[in-house]
């Protein structure tokens, strides 16, 4: 139940009303949500307060709970109402209380509650297709305009770009005259000033140039990497390396991705999607679409209330360490200048990541993150890509010139568990995210890599939508990356180690049957030496010469 004293009236005229005495010492209290269909279940950890100064506010699409030291806002997908169904309890013995938030229409879904940093950050009120010079880092919806059009609705375009040609540098280094690295583009002499300090953080040691000269120079390094030896050695004798794909099974492995099909059943109601799934299709309306401008993406049904939309389907929670790390994260919004490398980058990352579990068997180690580093194109030589297979051909290149196994199917099956997990949805590329976090932070040459990659993207796959996602796994399945691409000359490789060996078979058998010929040869010589040495029987003097 709700005390008359913790419960805030709000004005309909009112855009956002917060409780009275927030500072910027409040704590952010640890929780957790669930919903039902036409509930929010929200338990707050607070001890040691005091229930009778506890103040909550339930507007549109945002609830806040204060009560000193703890501040908690959350900002939902969906519009939430307070009524007599708005109850809570607080458990003096936990610590807890116990939240109930009424929805304003029953059966929605609330999409992105495990996405604990994006409901904490304000959701901005304006979108724009071009990189500004400010970043968004907390902002508020102007009167008259609709919060909920975040800008993510636009359709990537996978396919290969086709520019007239232009100057190098981008919008950004024409502006300050320096390039720019990290994610999205968005960091300028981080490294250069910590060059002294840490200067084995990433592989390109100069960064004087621009993009193109850094992937010169990524390639010469590549060349110069590789070792035939090594490779022949690993492809002749793989049994480690497939007892390493046989015996570890990462944990996504065991999860599928769960999609909530649609109840509706007219074709033509889908009759305005463009997307080259549903185009022409009698059937249109039976099968998802992933295409970010399809209607039929996340539409609801006005019968009942369902999302239609790829939807996760939660199999695990959060542990109470990626709650933390969650709650730690800074709270703003990225405005992305260059969708299509940002996505391309996260499968770099993770791709680099699964590798890395691959190799130690779930276990990461000391030297985790300089494989990690090593392996990833954009972590080691600052490199962003325009399509998904100069991205691919980079990622098997460093795979196979860098980690103590360089197998062919080794850096395929990385590349898939990326796909997979793109599959999954953005829970579990966020767990993976945070996990490589924890990795990069705690070490002592590569812990600026975790600043200027990895955070960043931890709160960007928040915020990004499922259909984008979906997208990209789709275009990694459908490209197809040989031994050609990569351009190591493998296949003459693996066929001259295949011709040495079996030569190496040939000389064994000849020697074999050399030495067994011999042997006959000497046992026949003994034979005839033997013979010579019996005395001959009807010989006379045969008996006296032998005694």
């Amino acid at each position: 139940f709700f005390l008359p004293s913790t419960r805030k009236q709000a004005s309909p005229h009112q855009s956002h009303l917060r409780p009275s005495g927030p500072t910027a010492s409040m704590l952010t209290p640890e929780f957790t949500i669930t919903q039902s269909d036409a509930l929010v279940h929200l338990v707050v950890r607070a001890p040691y307060v005091k229930a009778s100064e506890v103040e909550m506010l339930i507007l549109h699409d945002r609830f806040t709970f204060h009560c000193k030291p703890y501040f908690l806002r959350l900002t939902f997908s969906g519009l939430v109402v307070d009524d007599d169904r708005a109850t809570a309890k607080y458990d003096i013995a936990k610590g807890e209380f116990s939240i109930v938030i009424p929805k304003q229409t029953a059966g929605e879904h609330f999409e992105d509650l495990n996405m604990l940093t994006q409901l904490l950050t304000r959701k901005s009120a304006l979108s724009t297709p071009t990189r500004p010079l400010i970043e968004v880092i907390g902002s508020e919806p102007a009167a008259g305009v609709d919060s909920d059009d975040d800008g993510d609705d636009v359709e990537i375009d996978w396919e290969q770009p086709q520019t007239l040609p232009a100057a190098k540098e981008t919008a950004a280094e024409l502006l300050t005259g320096k390039p720019h690295y990290g994610f999205n583009q968005q960091y300028c002499d981080v490294l250069e000033k910590l060059a002294a300090e840490v200067p084995d953080a990433i592989m390109l040691t100069d960064l004087r140039g621009d993009a193109g000269d850094w992937r010169e120079r990524r390639l010469q390094a590549e060349e110069s990497q590789f070792s035939d030896e090594h490779y022949i050695a690993d492809f002749m004798e793989d049994d480690g390396v497939r007892q390493l794909l046989r015996d570890f099974e990462p944990w996504w492995t065991k999860l599928e991705p769960v999609v909530v099909q649609s109840e509706q059943t007219d074709p033509t109601d889908w009759a305005h999607c463009y997307s080259p799934r549903c185009l022409g299709t009698a059937t249109a309306a039976a099968a998802l679409c992933f295409s970010p401008s399809c209607r039929r993406q996340g539409k609801r049904s006005a019968s009942t209330g369902t999302s239609t939309g790829p939807r996760w389907q939660d199999k695990w929670a959060w542990t109470k360490e990626e709650q933390q790390q969650l709650r730690q994260l800074p709270r703003k919004e990225h405005l992305i200048s260059t969708p299509r490398a940002t996505l391309l980058g996260l499968v770099d990352l993770l791709f680099s990541y699964a590798l890395d579990l691959r190799v130690t068997e779930g276990e990461h180690s000391s030297e985790s993150a300089n494989l990690i580093m090593s392996v990833s194109p954009s972590m080691s030589f600052l490199e962003t890509f325009a399509n998904a297979k100069e991205m691919m051909v980079a990622c098997f290149r460093r795979g196979l010139c860098y980690p103590l196994h360089r197998h062919w199917d080794l850096v395929t099956t990385a590349m898939a568990d990326a796909v997979h997990l793109l599959k999954l949805g953005r829970k579990a590329i966020l767990r993976c995210l945070l996990d490589l976090r924890n990795v990069m932070v705690h070490d002592e040459v590569h812990y600026i890599l975790e600043q200027l990659f990895v955070t960043d993207y931890c709160i960007w796959i928040q915020a990004t939508t499922d259909a984008s996602v979906a997208s990209l796994a789709a275009r990694l399945e459908a490209t197809q990356v040989t031994k050609d691409d990569v351009g190591l000359y493998l296949e003459s490789l693996e066929l001259l180690a295949m011709e040495d060996d079996d030569d190496e078979e040939d000389g064994g058998d000849d020697t074999d049957s050399e030495t067994e010929t011999d042997s006959e040869t000497e046992t026949e010589s003994d034979s005839e030496t033997d013979s010579d040495d019996v005395p001959d029987s009807d010989d006379p003097d045969s008996d006296l010469k032998t005694r």
